[in-house]
């Protein structure tokens, strides 16, 4: 909002009938929040950074193997193209959800919602064998998948307030980033030694239970709590 960085809309500086008056006051509101070096000093905030890192590295460690997974239960390439399209699908449109969601019940229980969501997508691709199953898990999965975007700045913001957000946040991302860069080559390499991809899934199973659970007690007041209590 424009009044958090002690500004006006566009426009409405003409319509402001005592302009000095309306610019000490919007001085008086300022957004609140951990600055980054404060952040850095937090449990909360490297409590992000692992919830971050373990949704992205779970997210994409699984979904760059997928169609050779798909194939390697049984399934035909086709069907296998299918299914790794409605996990695009299916992750666009619980974007949106997500997002509306969040404003129905709050970025801690949304949070605890698509993790455990998360957790059981992940776990169900071990029945994608069978047909149904696999139209199942994959939009489970799906959903699991936005997860990251949607919920790493939500949780950046909850936690640490939105006095220093962009600074704060770019430090975040490193976390998201770092997942995929780890997570797909230890993918591939787990299927080189083991000749499946059943131990990696498994992994990142873990991951996501280790996320919600780290999530359940770092998450559990935000910024605006920990203040009023």
């Amino acid at each position: 909002k424009p009044e958090e960085k002690c500004l006006l809309p566009y426009g409405d500086e003409k319509k402001a009938s005592n302009e000095e008056s309306t610019k000490a006051d919007l001085e008086a509101v300022q957004p609140e929040g951990y600055t980054r070096t404060q952040a850095l000093h937090t449990p909360a905030f490297w409590g992000v950074c692992f919830i971050s890192f373990g949704l992205s590295a779970g997210a994409i460690g699984i979904f760059s193997q997928m169609a050779s997974y798909l194939t390697d239960i049984g399934h035909s390439p086709a069907l296998a193209a299918t299914l790794v399209s409605l996990i695009s699908l299916s992750m666009a449109v619980s974007k949106i959800f997500f997002g509306w969601l969040n404003d129905k019940l709050g970025t801690y229980r949304n949070f605890l919602i698509i993790a455990a969501i998360g957790i059981f997508g992940i776990f169900s691709l071990f029945t994608a064998k069978n047909v149904v199953c696999a139209y199942v898990s994959v939009v489970l999965f799906g959903i699991s998948f936005s997860a990251t975007n949607v919920m790493a700045p939500l949780i950046t913001v909850y936690a640490m307030g939105s006095k220093d957000f962009a600074n704060i946040f770019g430090l975040v991302s490193f976390a998201i980033y770092i997942g995929p860069i780890v997570a797909s080559p230890f993918s591939a390499t787990i299927y080189d030694l083991n000749g499946s991809y059943n131990l990696a899934f498994l992994c990142y199973g873990i991951l996501y239970i280790a996320v919600f659970l780290v999530g359940l007690v770092i998450l559990k007041k935000g910024f605006a709590e920990k203040m009023n209590s």
